[in-house]
């Protein structure tokens, strides 16, 4: 079956799903541990929405919340994908994260509240500082 890894207790990492998928704009998803995988104490998603429009493979935030050690290995089942109607055509205009197909590292970069933490951080104290505006 392929190379295998051990997710050792509290131990966190990010993997691929081997599916691509694509969403219509009225649909969105929700990703969720498989029950018997959940028992065993693995958590495969923190960030469990899936937007309408999204394009790629799935980026699972792996952890093992449990007390003993899981052997993962590719293909394994250890997620679901439950679908929802979103309404009316919702495709987001713009996305950090969208055409993935491999773990997908975190984009702080693009955070609106970064640059609003470092202005209140540096520029807020000053006299006649610009006010912050967002694009």
């Amino acid at each position: 079956m392929g190379s295998s890894l051990t997710l050792h207790p509290d131990m966190f990492i990010l993997a691929a799903t081997l599916e691509y998928i694509v969403l219509p704009s009225d649909l969105s998803a929700s990703v969720v541990t498989r029950s018997t995988y959940g028992r065993l104490g693995l958590l495969s998603a923190t960030a469990v929405h899936v937007h309408p429009g999204y394009k790629g493979c799935l980026t699972l935030e792996l952890v093992n919340h449990g007390d003993t050690a899981i052997l993962l290995y590719p293909g394994l089942r250890i997620a679901q994908i439950v679908v929802h109607r979103a309404g009316e055509a919702a495709v987001p205009e713009k996305t950090k994260y969208r055409l993935v197909t491999e773990p997908e590292f975190p984009k702080l970069w693009e955070e609106s509240d970064i640059a609003v933490l470092w202005y209140l951080s540096t520029k807020a104290g000053e006299r006649g500082a610009e006010p912050l505006t967002f694009a």
